[in-house]
């Protein structure tokens, strides 16, 4: 997402079992929750999954949620953009040659209810080519000549292109819209962009790149620094991430895929979490994934790789393997064990997790260490704390730290 210029998870970090449909058809799907889940998922995974009750689930939330005003935000309210329904994006003369105007919404209940901020193209100026991934390219460009931004497009090839990916992409944008906070990244919109007039979300352009490769390419320096200077940049980057996170859980917004890679730096060292991809809404903050739910292992939580269980809490665990990835500059959670002994290990073991997360030696704390990071990788979830519960916690141990 965004001005990452890494791959997004490469195939020994994750798990991506292919979609095997291509079709929208909202079929009932079997699906068992277990009394730890009160609600269904409110949108699956895979969108050719999503039923209409799911769907339905979704724009109850919408209704629901006092968070999310349904009147166009500060961006929208722009006199260059237009706020459009996605029938209108599909309908737009701009998507005149583009597979998105194959796809029957119809098959989809209730979906007048969304609202995409749409961009010309025309208002997007010197845009050139920063990054590639498998499914897409990242341009930098200039928006009405001024403000930098980030598209993320998806590969014109029929592969890439599917009706899956697409509505995959509409629905990280239509997320993106929902959520405002200074330490989340920002969407503009969407447009249709280049030749091939492919489909792109519009944000932010995060100039210093992800978080993981900015530790990595500053180690050295940071090595050289002083010990007190670095700690209150590292401190910095932790509570604006534990902000964004925070915000979430109290929306009851489960990210499930926080790391490292997927946080954002720019040009002021300011942190923005990024990549939505993954992201649920949900009504009470739980959702149960299926076989076929994307993951990343080194970040998942014991209660994801056994039972596809997310929350909040699963979150906290994520926050706690990124908070140890940022004050050893970027190490590789579990070092040298390969996945499958990361997944056995999740699956068998409920002890102290300590021996795979070795304190740092000058940066960060031992406050830091014994009281945020470890109690974040508490292997039982009703013991782990929450991000409320951490709040004060955090405020105070980042603090005095610096």
């Amino acid at each position: 997402m965004g001005t990452k210029t890494s791959k997004r998870i490469n195939d020994e970090d994750s798990i991506n079992t292919r979609r095997n449909s291509s079709s929208l058809s909202s079929r009932t799907v079997r699906r068992s929750y277990p009394q730890w889940i009160c609600h269904p998922p409110l949108i699956s995974c895979d969108i050719n999954r999503s039923t209409n009750e799911e769907i339905n689930h979704f724009l109850k939330h919408q209704q629901r949620t006092k968070n999310f005003p349904n009147s166009p935000t500060k961006h929208q309210n722009s006199p260059s953009k237009t706020l459009l329904t996605i029938e209108q994006l599909v309908e737009s003369p701009s998507n005149k040659e583009n597979p998105l105007s194959t796809i029957d919404f119809n098959q989809l209940n209730s979906l007048e209810n969304f609202r995409i901020t749409f961009i010309d193209q025309s208002d997007l100026q010197n845009a050139h080519e920063i990054g590639k991934g498998n499914f897409g390219t990242v341009y930098h460009a200039l928006y009405k000549n001024k403000r930098a931004v980030a598209l993320k497009t998806l590969h014109s090839s029929q592969e890439n292109y599917s009706n899956e990916n697409l509505l995959k992409l509409l629905f990280e944008a239509h997320i993106m819209t929902k959520l405002e906070h200074e330490n989340l990244l920002n969407i503009l919109g969407v447009t249709f962009y280049g030749e091939n007039q492919q489909l792109s979300l519009v944000t932010d352009y995060m100039k210093n790149g992800c978080l993981l490769t900015y530790l990595r390419k500053h180690r050295n320096r940071f090595h050289q620094s002083p010990r007190k200077e670095i700690n209150q940049k590292l401190n910095h980057f932790s509570q604006q991430i534990f902000q964004a996170m925070l915000y979430l859980e109290q929306r009851k917004i489960i990210h499930r895929d926080l790391a490292a890679r997927n946080c954002l730096i720019d040009h002021h060292d300011d942190l923005k979490v990024a990549d939505f991809g993954l992201t649920k809404l949900t009504d009470c903050g739980l959702y149960k994934g299926n076989p076929k739910t994307i993951f990343a292992i080194r970040w998942s939580s014991p209660e994801v790789i056994l039972n596809m269980k997310y929350s909040s809490r699963s979150d906290v665990w994520s926050f706690g393997i990124t908070l140890w990835e940022i004050y050893s500059l970027g190490e590789r959670p579990y070092g040298h064990l390969d996945n499958r002994t990361v997944k056995n290990l999740l699956k068998t073991s409920s002890s102290n997790f300590s021996q795979y997360f070795p304190q740092s030696q000058q940066f960060g704390s031992n406050e830091v260490y014994t009281h945020l990071i470890l109690p974040c990788l508490t292997y039982n979830v009703a013991l782990r704390p929450s991000f409320k519960d951490l709040n004060e916690r955090i405020c105070r141990i980042l603090n005095e730290n610096k």
